[in-house]
């Protein structure tokens, strides 16, 4: 059987990576001899162990990954990798677009001997033969590609594959507006796996050379639910959001917007936590503890299948997502599956999960826009209601159903 080496950021020690990884491996173990890697980073802490087999249905093999500790001298070392040709390429083409040269050139450091150091933790631990056959499969397009790709002739016979989003896509989220080493990765590897239309045409239009080998495909990632009760309309509305708290998910934007509205009776529910936690409660009870149109409930963290319940008891009016930055989140795509209405901001592939069936707020929006969206989905009559939770089942069935796009994946996957 063929072998993946799938590489993740914690999966399976992090629940974060749950909801798009798990219904994948389920499909992909089906196929193919799954050896995952985990790039959690935990030297030294106690880390969840999980049953793989009772998740996935099948044992699976797990490698966590171990920074190597360095010490003064190897450190010092490691200044030397500044020499290497291909980093030098990379400062070179940083010097010349004459913005922020110097953090570029060190976020860019950290990269390439991060990358570096995770490469000799490979060979050390032996974790991929290299005569092996199989296909090297990086869950998300970060340093972990790098080395890996760089030294892809001492294993001929594996392929490479590798998923693209948001934080590892888009310059304007990170530091120093630039992802490093972004165009070398795509010119060594085989394939380049997008979620979102947008994040598609984004990378199309930063390396057109690129696009032109065919290297870039677009395979959405989804939800599975074929028995969706759509003809739904709750009393009182039901709002709810799904997302970390902090800055870059805007909740507090969504605490601002609701304080605008006093005319219709509502709750808002928010699964999920972070570092803004108790910065947004406190907001929270202070413009919307007093209005007694309005309920809402801080939810925490919860399992995949814990959100995914309480949408098939509940049944939401509505989801929001003011995030400054996404590329495709699936717990909108969730959401679309049990035919609930959307407002989301113009940012990312968000305007991809809007199709007659709710608000396109701008990238920006100020409180006023996001109460209006709120409002103008809980006013509408119910046949324009309806026609809103029918059209976003509809688009769930037709780009987000994860059966069809897993389907579509693994295709990609064997034509490799």
């Amino acid at each position: 059987m063929r072998k993946i080496y799938l590489v993740t950021n914690g999966f399976p020690y992090d629940r974060n990576e749950d909801p798009f990884i798990i219904p994948e491996l389920r499909e992909l173990v089906k196929s193919y001899e799954v050896i995952i890697i985990s790039c959690i980073r935990m030297n030294n802490v106690a880390i969840e162990e999980r049953n793989l087999t009772n998740l996935i249905g099948k044992q699976i093999s797990v490698y966590q990954y171990k920074e190597h500790r360095k010490s003064i001298w190897q450190i010092l070392g490691s200044l030397f990798i500044c020499l290497h040709p291909v980093f030098i390429k990379e400062a070179i083409e940083i010097i010349k677009t004459r913005t922020q040269i110097w953090g570029r050139l060190w976020r860019s450091y950290l990269f390439f001997t991060q990358s570096d150091d995770f490469y000799r933790w490979l060979k050390r631990e032996k974790v991929i033969e290299r005569n092996c056959g199989g296909i090297y499969y990086t869950y998300w397009n970060t340093y972990y590609c790098l080395h890996m790709g760089l030294h892809r002739k001492q294993y001929p016979q594996l392929k490479f594959v590798s998923r693209l989003h948001g934080y590892d896509l888009y310059d304007y989220v990170v530091p120093f507006g630039r992802q490093p080493f972004k165009e070398r990765i795509g010119s060594i590897y085989d394939k380049l796996v997008f979620i979102s239309k947008h994040g598609f045409d984004y990378y199309g239009q930063k390396y057109p050379s690129l696009m032109c080998k065919k290297k870039c495909v677009l395979c959405r990632l989804g939800m599975d639910n074929e028995k969706a009760n759509i003809y739904i309309n709750n009393v009182p509305f039901l709002l709810v959001s799904c997302s970390k708290v902090y800055p870059l998910k805007r909740v507090a934007l969504i605490v601002k917007g609701l304080e605008k509205i006093s005319d219709i009776e509502m709750k808002w529910v928010h699964f999920g936590d972070g570092e803004e936690k108790e910065k947004i409660e406190h907001l929270a009870e202070q413009l919307l503890k007093s209005k007694r149109n309005i309920e809402y409930i801080f939810m925490g963290r919860k399992t995949n299948e814990e959100v995914i319940g309480y949408y098939e008891k509940n049944y939401p009016s509505c989801i929001i997502n003011v995030s400054e930055s996404e590329g495709s989140p699936v717990s909108l795509q969730e959401a679309l599956a049990f035919g609930t209405p959307v407002i989301v901001t113009d940012v990312g592939g968000n305007s991809e999960l809007l199709e007659d069936n709710g608000c396109l707020l701008p990238a920006n929006p100020s409180p006023e826009q996001v109460a209006s969206a709120i409002q103008y989905i809980a006013q509408a009559d119910k046949e324009q209601y309806q026609a809103m939770r029918r059209h976003s089942y509809e688009l769930w069935n037709k780009e987000y159903n994860r059966k069809k796009n897993t389907a579509n994946f693994i295709k990609v996957l064997e034509g490799l």
